[in-house]
């Protein structure tokens, strides 16, 4: 299957924990908020990009 890779990173540490579903909790910290980017665009961030991202889709999405 080819598309728009997508991975599902943890919001509260902001390590990647799965490609196609979110398990039920962060094997890294044990948080259970989780949300989908796309990989070029979560390079390099830390856990507080999540506001910025959230914010970001929300004006977009407006």
């Amino acid at each position: 299957m080819v598309g728009s890779p997508e991975h599902i990173v943890c919001c509260s540490c902001g390590k990647r924990v799965g490609r196609r579903r979110a398990p039920p909790e962060c094997p890294y910290c044990g948080g259970t908020k989780f949300i989908k980017m796309d990989p070029d665009e979560r390079l390099g961030k830390g856990p507080w990009w999540v506001k910025e991202y959230e914010r970001r889709r929300r004006v977009e999405g407006e």
